[in-house]
């Protein structure tokens, strides 16, 4: 049988690794995007958008399972309303906030792919 304190030293562990992880995440991406800008490579300001906001939305995944984490594992006795509820609304927000990157970053790709599909067109030789 695992002792109270080991099983709250491992959770504890657990969730702050994936916490970690959703930091690294949007670290990793504001490099590439800040890199994508300065070498002016693979389409500009609206390809570091893309990846910045691909990042995030990966992240914000991470955040929600550290908030779940939290609340259901390392306070399963004392989960009361306001924790529920406070739990909800922090994921709800979250949910909310990561359905419009997704939406912003369909619209980019869109963009992209229009904008090579036009490069790829005026490029070609013409038929006469």
């Amino acid at each position: 049988m695992v002792s109270n304190d080991l099983y709250h030293s491992l959770v504890m562990f657990f969730s702050n690794m994936v916490e970690l992880s959703g930091i690294l995440i949007i670290l990793t991406g504001i490099i590439r995007a800040l890199w994508v800008i300065c070498l002016r490579t693979g389409g500009g300001f609206p390809h570091a958008r893309l990846v910045l906001g691909s990042h995030m939305v990966l992240a914000l995944d991470f955040f929600v399972g550290k908030d779940i984490i939290d609340t259901v594992a390392l306070r399963p006795d004392n989960v009361g309303y306001i924790d529920l509820a406070t739990l909800i609304t922090v994921v709800g927000v979250r949910i909310v906030l990561n359905h419009f990157l997704l939406r912003e970053i369909h619209t980019i790709k869109k963009e992209e792919v229009s904008k090579k599909w036009f490069r790829k067109k005026e490029t070609q030789p013409q038929a006469e």
